[in-house]
């Protein structure tokens, strides 16, 4: 076993890692859909879409941001076991959260099952990405996008090679539940035990640390959360339709395949994240015009490429994801357009939120992210019930429209004084 000092053999080893983990992690949310579009029926689509989202939604809750705090705290202000501690509590309230999601929500029977074992899926997930902090702190990002790709790689063969053999959806979520909880331990096992000391606790609970660092981590938590609610509006809304037989059985399915490029457009900004350092730094150095001349080539970087990818969407993507999930999209050009403009604003939106925390004001973002939600609340059960999936794609767009808008006024007020 390597010593804690060693480093992977190149620089190139953790690009490579990390790139095909993060990925891998991508594709997962694209694979399932696609599975399930090609083996199931309309309501069952429906059913694993509506569950997929709402698991995604108490992901956030199980890792309650921590990660990033967690991967750059190289004095170790918290050990290992105080991180592992909070994740289990945090993956506990996830379950509490899901009980609670439900009941509001009034699942039950097979949907209430299915969301239940997708959460489960998604619980593990947070436990595993403790494990994925700690080796990022230890600088062996090759180890953590070597453990995201071997859990996340097999989960997808196991859910396909199920679900064609038997057709059942939760046999097919219970092998990604199985097989994801299996190589996570036999990977963790091998590999977690050359960062720790000899007498380290593994797992440690401490009111002190579990209260400060909840502290610390709960306004970007409730960024998160608030963001990806925002995503789930339009599908909850749906999936209300559909239980009032307003909107026909598989608007949920078509919905998120529409949807599915959006997230794509949100890994853009990861390409950017060494500029978001080059700006802190710039804005350290008392250089707000450096910061704002960088800001501005990347926002017509992002911008430039939403105008692409729209338009190549349009034309040649349409065809394309219709022909990898089995579905016939060409009446919802306009829907899609809506949703990659939607994924486009809130690209710029992310913009936005580094540089208001770059400044220190990330507190403004909350201010923008709730009146957001609050417009999203209130408009869309009327458009998705009168205009079904064109009703949810404009909910999306206007919701990420106006985000983007508030952002950058909160970022233009601050700086301007300045």
């Amino acid at each position: 076993m390597k010593r804690v000092n060693d480093k992977p053999s190149s620089t190139k080893q953790v690009y490579f890692w990390n790139m095909i983990g993060s990925f891998s992690n991508a594709l997962s949310s694209v694979v399932f859909l696609m599975i399930v579009a090609r083996t199931l029926t309309g309501e069952e689509e429906d059913v694993f879409s509506i569950g997929f989202s709402i698991a995604q939604l108490m992901y956030t809750v199980a890792t309650f941001q921590v990660r990033v705090f967690q991967s750059t705290d190289v004095n170790e202000e918290y050990r290992f076991g105080e991180y592992f501690g909070f994740r289990i509590v945090t993956s506990i309230l996830m379950a509490f959260c899901t009980g609670g999601y439900i009941l509001l929500h009034g699942y039950y029977g097979f949907k209430a099952i299915i969301i239940i074992v997708l959460c489960l899926y998604r619980m593990l997930d947070a436990i595993a990405d403790v494990f994925e902090g700690l080796y990022q702190q230890k600088e062996r990002l090759d180890l953590a996008g070597q453990f995201l790709t071997f859990r996340v790689v097999p989960s997808m063969l196991a859910f396909a090679v199920i679900l064609y053999a038997t057709r059942n959806l939760l046999f097919g979520c219970l092998g990604i539940v199985l097989v994801y909880g299996g190589v996570s331990v036999v990977y963790v096992l091998r590999h977690t035990g050359q960062f720790l000391e000899s007498n380290a606790k593994i797992l440690e609970f401490r009111f002190a640390s579990i209260k400060k660092m909840a502290i610390s981590v709960f306004p970007i938590f409730l960024n998160g959360f608030m963001l990806m609610y925002i995503f789930n509006v339009p599908k909850n809304a749906i999936d209300s339709g559909l239980n009032m037989g307003v909107l026909p059985v598989g608007s949920q399915i078509l919905y998120n395949i529409l949807f599915m490029p959006a997230s794509v457009i949100n890994l853009m900004f990861i390409f950017f994240r060494p500029q978001i350092t080059r700006m802190a730094v710039y804005y350290s150095e008392g250089s707000i015009n450096s910061v704002n001349k960088t800001a501005r080539r990347i926002g017509l970087i992002l911008a430039g490429t939403t105008v692409f990818v729209v338009v190549a969407g349009v034309t040649i993507g349409l065809p394309i994801l219709g022909f990898i999930y089995n579905k016939n999209l060409g009446d919802y050009k306009i829907e899609f357009m809506l949703i990659l403009l939607g994924g486009g604003f809130s690209t710029l939106a992310t913009l936005m939120d580094n540089l208001l925390t770059i400044v220190r004001k990330q507190h403004l973002n909350l201010i923008s992210y709730g009146v957001s939600l609050a417009v999203a609340l209130i408009i869309v059960n009327p458009l998705v019930n009168h205009y079904a999936i064109i009703g949810a794609a404009a909910t999306y767009f206007c919701s990420m429209t106006l985000l983007f808008v508030f952002l950058w006024l909160s970022y233009y007020l601050v700086t301007k004084k300045r």
